[in-house]
C-alpha cells in the first residue's frame, strides 16, 4: 500500500490524475497520522499491530487518502516479483506510485 504522505489528502485518491503536493513538517499528514494513532492507542484501542492496522486504514479511508485497487491496476507495472515493493506508473505524466508489501521489508 502507498504512504499517504505520497499524495495530497485533500484529493480525491479515486480521481488523482493531477498533480498532487507532498505534505511534510508538523503541519503534514505524517505528524497528523502520528497523532491520531497516539491518541488511539492511549484511548486503550490500538496498540497492536493488527488493532493499529485496522484504525489506520479506517482513518484514511475516512480522511479519502487510500488509493483504490481499480486505480492502482490502472497504472502500469514497472515491477513485480520482489519481494519488498510493486512499482507502478501513469505513462502520461510519468508519475509513480510505490507500494511497500507487508512483512517482507
Amino acid at each position: 500500500m502507498m504512504t499517504p504522505d505520497d499524495l495530497s489528502p485533500s484529493e480525491n485518491r479515486e480521481n488523482a490524475d493531477s498533480s498532487s503536493i507532498r505534505h511534510r513538517g508538523p503541519e503534514g499528514l505524517g505528524e497528523e497520522v502520528a497523532c491520531a494513532l497516539e491518541q488511539n492507542t492511549r484511548s486503550g484501542q490500538g496498540g497492536t499491530d493488527a488493532q493499529d492496522q485496522r484504525f489506520l486504514q479506517a482513518w484514511f479511508e475516512e480522511k479519502g487518502c487510500l488509493i483504490s485497487q481499480e486505480l492502482w491496476s490502472s497504472w502500469h507495472p514497472v515491477s513485480e516479483g520482489t519481494l519488498e515493493h510493486e512499482v507502478r506508473l501513469r505513462l502520461e505524466d510519468r508519475r509513480a506510485m510505490k507500494k511497500t508489501l507487508p512483512g517482507s521489508f
